[in-house]
């Protein structure tokens, strides 16, 4: 049986470029302070600050390839 209405969430049917730039920057900044929390509170590299490397590493270049610019900081 499928699902036939949603009621925490509206899927996106499409998203513009735009749009998609806006999404992976709020997810970018979320993910870089929980990175930089678990650094904080660790000496060496953990497992899952690898995985948010890697999914943080991921979203950058999709970042890029929709025509995102990075602040400066």
């Amino acid at each position: 049986m499928a699902l036939s209405e949603y009621k925490f969430f509206t899927p996106v049917v499409s998203e513009t470029d735009e749009q998609a730039v806006e999404r992976l920057t709020s997810e970018m900044t979320e993910l870089e302070m929980i990175y930089s929390k678990l650094d904080s509170e660790n000496d060496t590299e953990t497992e899952e600050m690898q995985n948010i490397e890697s999914i943080i590493l991921a979203k950058r270049t999709e970042f890029e390839e929709k025509g995102g610019s990075y602040p400066e900081l």
